[in-house]
């Protein structure tokens, strides 16, 4: 896996709800800590934590090309989750003067045979 310093400095929100959850409790931990023992390397750890799930980006997970935003797995919607399209419908009506799926379009010094539809 490569790492990218250009992607690194891109800001996009890469945290997600989850994923900011566990750095504000492990952050605010890490902080309790080193105040009490006066760790100065839990203390960055802590800060770096915490403003990592306050602005939701890490660049770290930039860098890495990773992103947690879409994995959470939170409140579904009402109605039992996502939806999804059912086998029972129907496709999008083609566009007319569009040729059917199922027919190939003429070669190009050919000219297409009329349809029985434009034949009336």
């Amino acid at each position: 896996m490569n790492f990218d310093f250009k992607r690194m400095v891109h800001f996009e929100h890469n945290v997600g709800s989850t994923d900011q959850k566990i750095r504000y409790a492990v952050g605010i931990a890490a902080l309790l800590v080193a105040v009490f023992w006066g760790n100065i390397f839990l203390l960055v750890l802590g800060i770096i934590l915490v403003g990592s799930a306050y602005l939701t980006w890490c660049p770290v997970l930039s860098g890495l090309g990773k992103n947690t935003c879409g994995t959470d797995t939170g409140a579904a919607a009402p109605g039992g989750g996502e939806e999804k399209a059912s086998a029972s419908e129907e496709p999008a009506p083609a566009s007319e003067g569009a040729a059917p799926a199922s027919e190939e379009p003429a070669s190009a010094g050919e000219e297409a045979a009329p349809s029985d539809e434009e034949k009336t």
